[in-house]
């Protein structure tokens, strides 16, 4: 079922029963007590969106949860509430890897939660509702084999609650099942085990994703452009490894977000600055500081791309190493291509790498096609 769907399904469910007098904080179960829930497995990490209703949540812990007396919870009352939480779903929605189906084996994954949130109420529904969406990461020591979940999330205050869950095992099909009237235990194990690409694959990828990037490696030959003898050089890419290295790692880890678009744009816009600077400069510059900066940016055009290439590798952090070593390989190819070149053209004892005969024209073309390159992607 499409994700959309399964969020929807709550309010779809709320719709259909009969309109009831709200009940006490401590009164007991509300009529329709229902939640949903999305696990995601990625080799060793487990992702998991759970929605429920706020009014579960001020039955289990109480009218003091929420603080400002006004029968709703709010994002500060849940922040208040982070540590109880975090306990109550780790008690109640336990996941188990390598159990084979077994309560008792296996090892156990505690959740850490990572975002709490409470939407408006919703009043113009047959039963105002209000819901809250909470996510937790968990993670094994190895690629999980297979998973056993346990969900008994508000039967101390709603023996019927049920909850609708949507597993997601490494990129594939998702799979639904539903935790309810003494059905709370599910267990899932793949026909076959999660496959690994070995590593001299992701070298060979990271290799073949720079060599035709085109817009990496413009940026790439205008920093050997501007370049003044082959130390200068080294210290410039260097620079620009480690920058993009950093937020290749970052981003391709979901240590941070950004919209694809917007980066793909600064990439463009790197090449035309550094090219345009180069195009004017009178005197030879190693360009290490624009390098590390522009290199932020373009670990995360990396990051876009090698993101897709992760879905449903078991093991992301030997990926990512394959990856980046073939990305350098890549770029050295660039770099010793074009100080080959450069060396034939080169007279002895000249101040500049390229000589300007070969380094106005090559900027010049370098900086209309990252213009053009500009206007391409802000118009799409």
């Amino acid at each position: 079922m499409p994700r959309a769907r399964r969020l929807l399904l709550p309010l779809a469910l709320a719709l259909v029963v009969p309109p009831a007098a709200p009940a006490p904080a401590r009164a007991g179960p509300h009529p329709n007590s229902i939640s949903s829930s999305r696990v995601t497995v990625t080799g060793a990490a487990v992702h998991l969106e759970l929605r429920c209703q706020a009014q579960s949540l001020l039955e289990v812990f109480g009218a003091e949860a929420d603080r400002d007396g006004d029968g709703a919870l709010d994002d500060a009352e849940l922040e208040a509430l982070h540590a109880p939480l975090e306990a109550y779903v780790n008690r109640n929605y336990v996941l188990r890897a390598g159990s084979g189906g077994d309560a008792a084996r296996g090892t156990l994954l505690p959740g850490t939660l990572t975002g709490a949130h409470a939407a408006a109420p919703e009043t113009d529904t047959a039963w105002p509702t209000q819901w809250v969406d909470l996510t937790f990461d968990h993670r094994a020591a190895e690629p999980l084999p297979d998973l056993l979940i346990d969900v008994t999330l508000f039967r101390e205050t709603a023996p019927d609650h049920s909850d609708l869950c949507t597993l997601v095992w490494n990129g594939g099909e998702p799979v639904e099942t539903q935790f309810w009237l003494g059905e709370f235990r599910r267990f899932h194990a793949p026909e076959a085990p999660p496959v690994t690409r070995p590593m001299t694959g992701w070298v060979r990828l990271g290799i073949g994703h720079i060599l035709s990037g085109w817009d990496h490696i413009a940026f790439v030959l205008v920093l050997v452009l501007a370049a003044g003898s082959a130390r200068e050089l080294l210290g410039v890419v260097t620079a620009f490894t480690l920058a993009h290295s950093l937020t290749l790692a970052l981003a391709a880890l979901d240590v941070v977000h950004v919209s694809g678009r917007p980066v793909e744009v600064a990439i463009a816009l790197s090449i035309a600055w550094v090219g345009a600077i180069t195009l004017v400069a009178q005197a030879p510059r190693a360009r290490w500081r624009e390098a590390f900066v522009f290199g932020l940016v373009h670990g995360l055009g990396f990051a876009g791309f090698l993101g897709e290439a992760l879905a449903g590798e078991p093991r992301p952090l030997r990926a990512l190493v394959g990856f980046n070593l073939g990305v350098e390989a890549g770029q050295l190819v660039v770099v010793g291509a074009a100080l080959a070149l450069l060396a034939l053209a080169r007279r002895k004892g000249a101040a500049w790498l390229a000589p300007r005969f070969v380094r106005q024209p090559a900027c010049a073309v370098i900086v209309l096609v990252a213009l053009f390159w500009i206007v391409q992607r802000l118009r799409a």
